[in-house]
């Protein structure tokens, strides 16, 4: 089964949980492009779980420089689901997210990708 969150969607829920303007567009099916200001950065999905999403980013020196302040601004907001890890990689720990967690447990999440729309949720009923 698939779920799809377009674009527009996900810079709302990102404004809203943020306050923050974040521009989110298509790359590849594996990599979507994020602008905030003129801090633009690609954001691949390296591994998915029911419980986590590991994810890279890449963007060149500046980026590095500035991409530290911009998720703590997102770690205050949303506390524990966002782990910061070495080599430019983030885990979003989805299991810790209040309104997440009771989905994740009548669903298994097996995919996250993109197509020039949307950002594509592949989803099975849990115990299949």
């Amino acid at each position: 089964m698939k779920a799809n969150i377009s674009y527009s969607e996900l810079q709302f829920m990102l404004k809203k949980l943020s306050g923050q303007n974040l521009s989110v567009s298509y790359v590849s099916q594996c990599r979507a492009h994020l602008a905030y200001g003129l801090v633009k950065l690609d954001v691949a999905v390296e591994k998915v779980s029911n419980t986590s999403v590991l994810l890279s980013y890449s963007g060149g020196f500046l980026v590095e420089k500035a991409v530290g302040p911009i998720l703590n601004t997102f770690k205050d907001k949303i506390g524990a689901m966002l782990e910061v890890l070495p080599n430019q990689q983030l885990r979003l720990a989805l299991d810790k997210n209040s309104e997440i967690a009771p989905v994740l447990e009548q669903v298994v999440l097996q995919d996250i990708y993109f197509d020039p729309s949307n950002i594509i949720l592949e989803v099975a009923p849990n115990g299949y």
